[in-house]
């Protein structure tokens, strides 16, 4: 139910007002009054108000300086204004503030009572534009939390062969998940691999230090733009013979993760390439590090 206040300084021309239209028949379930500019401040205080049927010319606040106090505070209120002058400059002075309308005394209350109606109007459509808004709103904050995860999906899905491997499917998969790359641009592939932790880890354990190898990862990577930390793992055979201590053969221990996490891994990184080729570059690094079981796939964007 909407709210409405009628402000004027003359008591009898509120009563009418009051008597006169038909409230609820608009919708109306509350009618609030005021004779003056600090009586309306206070049920704007109090009240919502939706719409303001106003005089323009009371003592201790005109209805022009009470509108400017409104909209400065209350946007959303409409207002419609009231005057026995005719006189062409409260008309433009009421246009200028924005009001809905401007009506002449005596008013008419049918006319009166069509105006309220399209002024309602008025106020519903922005309402349901400002829901729409905030909305929207609500998902894009939703969407740009979830666009990691997306991206990530991407790479791994592209890695997994579940791309395929020519550049109009991949410019089709990377616009059905809301990412936009050129299509010439070029990213070099780097492969991280835990050789081998310095003691003996549970499962849970070594979730937690490759959760924290990864976070390390992104930390560094960050200010790089396009790139992606994206863990791949393996199953079958090669799973099975990555339990065992995967030897040094395929490069030089990190310094960082040796000291930070007690563990020796190991760098591959491919020539850079475009989107398509890079499960080429992925795979030539995979043949480069040998057998493994969890690796920490970085496109670093060129």
């Amino acid at each position: 139910m909407y709210h409405v206040l009628i402000v004027d300084d003359e008591i009898h021309a509120v009563r009418g007002l009051q008597a006169g239209v038909m409230w609820e028949r608009l919708g109306i379930g509350f009618v609030h009054t005021a004779h003056s500019m600090k009586q309306a401040q206070e049920v704007f205080r109090e009240q919502p108000v939706h719409l303001m049927v106003c005089d323009i010319e009371m003592p201790q606040g005109s209805g022009l300086e009470l509108v400017a106090w409104v909209k400065e505070r209350y946007p959303e209120t409409e207002t419609i204004f009231l005057t026995c002058h005719s006189d062409f400059s409260f008309a433009k002075q009421a246009i200028q503030m924005n009001s809905f309308d401007y009506m002449l005394k005596p008013v008419d209350y049918a006319e009166l009572e069509t105006v309220i109606g399209k002024a309602l109007g008025k106020v519903e459509k922005e309402k349901e534009l400002r829901s729409f808004e905030e909305t929207h709103h609500r998902y894009r904050k939703l969407w740009e939390s979830h666009r990691p995860v997306v991206a990530e999906r991407f790479w791994q899905d592209l890695v997994h062969r579940k791309i395929p491997a020519n550049p109009q499917a991949v410019q089709a998969h990377l616009r059905a998940a809301g990412l936009s790359f050129d299509e010439d641009a070029l990213f070099r592939p780097m492969y991280i691999r835990v050789q081998r932790w310095h003691k003996e880890l549970s499962e849970r354990d070594r979730r937690i230090m490759e959760y924290a190898l990864r976070n390390v990862l992104e930390e560094v990577m960050k200010e790089v733009p396009g790139t992606a930390v994206v863990p791949v793992a393996e199953g079958g055979a090669a799973d099975r013979r990555a339990r065992r201590p995967a030897g040094r053969r395929s490069g030089a221990p990190g310094g960082t993760a040796t000291r930070s996490f007690k563990t020796a891994i190991s760098i591959c990184s491919a020539i850079s390439a475009a989107t398509s080729a890079i499960r080429r570059g992925f795979t030539n690094c995979r043949t480069c590090c040998g057998d493994y079981r969890r690796w920490m796939t970085t496109m670093s964007r060129r």
